[in-house]
């Protein structure tokens, strides 16, 4: 077909029991075939009730009301007979049709399935300020409970801090807010390393010491590090006994190795090691302590997987702890999404109660979005409990979604290209012979 034959066909009412796909740049007219779809659904006899619009600020919703209002009013003066009542109904009900940003939407389903999410029949959107606070707040005392010992974050310090309590608390503090609005952030780590401790780590530095410390004596002293290298090596000998504890030749717990590496490295640096041997310009490798390399490494990944486990155990504190009463923005979204998710008695009401979904920009919806409004539109009688939303077909004329993935601008948000192009590739599949995807090249105007 060519552009103007996909067009018309898009808003005429031989199209409207498919799912569509409009893939189309900026001016294209996408918002404009959305308006001229519903109005001609509008006068194919589907109640305004039934249709909802999602786009992604409060000002494209309210542009989208302003216009399908007009087109409705153009519509009745055109018009006469029964598709006048139908358009003149519609504008006179036309509040009722929900058109509205995503968050509004999950809002307004919580609120009419509040005792099945397990939430408050007063439930309402919490302020972002409200939630960074609570959240801060949460975590003060969670922690004055949960405690974390600060030598499982010893990779926080460094050569110009000392390691105290409160930069350890901090550093958890701003990673957990990071976090805790997040309800499908997902923590990775070597699970190998669960059964770590920093005593672990502190015996293998006890040992790289070990191993340093004897081999460059041994080499100093038996003048395999002569000629040239002979002062610098003296001087690094000197300095790095100097930081041995008493007693190198048994392992003391006590004793912070894993500081005293930190240490160690210390003559390494090339400006202090220039300003006392001018003549040094040379080489310093054959003095560098290798095996420390190794020490950093699995004192990273030990703290990593530290800081991981406490944040995660955080997290689900908090979200355990949320009251049901007041939702944060990604609240809003976990919950819908579980609610339709393990409830299919949610998802036959919602799916009794609107039968067709808009979604403009369709190229910024995330994941959790995307699935959440899969589960409205899916024709899910065989879905069983944690089946994949995305193997089920689709119901007729459920969906119709449009967007430019040049324009994506919220990837931040998971909203990457990978997701549109599968939601691309289900509307391509032969196997779903209710779904049709368009390309549309050139600008109209909206």
């Amino acid at each position: 077909m060519s552009e103007e034959q996909i067009r018309s066909y898009i808003i005429d009412k031989d199209s409207y029991d498919k799912n569509i796909l409009v893939e189309a740049g900026a001016g294209a007219g996408k918002t404009r075939l959305i308006i001229q779809r519903v109005i001609g659904q509008i006068g194919a006899g589907i109640p305004v009730e039934k249709i909802v619009l999602i786009t992604f600020t409060n000002a494209a919703a309210n542009e989208l009301y302003e216009r399908i209002q007009a087109g409705l009013t153009e519509n009745i003066a055109k018009c006469s007979g029964e598709e006048k009542k139908l358009y003149e109904n519609a504008v006179m009900n036309l509040q009722r049709m929900k058109i509205s940003t995503i968050h509004s939407f999950c809002l307004s389903m919580l609120s009419e399935q509040p005792f099945e999410a397990d939430l408050h029949l007063g439930l309402k959107l919490a302020e972002d300020g409200e939630t960074k606070q609570a959240q801060a707040d949460f975590f003060e005392r969670y922690y004055r409970t949960n405690g974390a010992n600060i030598e499982d974050f010893g990779f926080l310090n460094s050569n110009q801090y000392k390691l105290r309590d409160s930069r350890v608390k901090n550093f958890l503090m701003e990673t957990f807010l990071e976090c805790a609005e997040y309800r499908d952030v997902e923590f990775v780590r070597d699970k190998s390393y669960d059964s770590v401790t920093f005593d672990t780590i502190n015996k293998l530095a006890y040992k790289e010491m070990c191993n340093y410390r004897d081999s460059l004596v041994r080499a100093f002293y038996n003048g395999a590090l002569g000629g040239k290298y002979e002062d610098i090596a003296g001087f690094l000998v000197d300095d790095v006994t100097k930081k041995l504890p008493d007693d190198m030749k048994t392992y003391e717990p006590k004793y912070n190795y894993l500081k005293a590496c930190k240490k160690f490295l210390e003559p390494f640096n090339k400006t202090k090691i220039k300003k006392d041997h001018p003549k040094s310009n040379e080489n310093m490798a054959i003095f560098s302590p290798s095996g420390f390399d190794n020490v950093k490494k699995e004192n990273a990944l030990y703290a990593l997987n530290k800081t991981a486990t406490y944040i995660e155990q955080a997290v689900k504190a908090y979200q355990d702890s949320e009251d049901g009463e007041s939702v944060s923005n990604d609240g809003l979204l976990y919950h819908t999404h579980e609610l339709l998710k393990n409830s299919s008695e949610a998802r036959a009401f919602f799916k009794d109660k609107y039968s067709c979904i808009y979604i403009d920009e369709f190229q910024d919806t995330d994941v959790m979005q995307t699935e959440l409004l899969l589960y409205l539109c899916a024709d899910d009688s065989n879905l069983v409990a944690g089946g994949d939303i995305w193997q089920c077909p689709l119901r007729n004329g459920a969906l119709f979604a449009v967007g430019d993935p040049k324009q994506s601008i919220y990837g931040f948000r998971d909203a990457d290209i990978r997701l549109y192009n599968k939601m691309k590739a289900k509307f391509q599949n032969n196997n779903e012979k209710n779904c049709e995807f368009f390309s549309l090249a050139y600008s109209l105007g909206k």
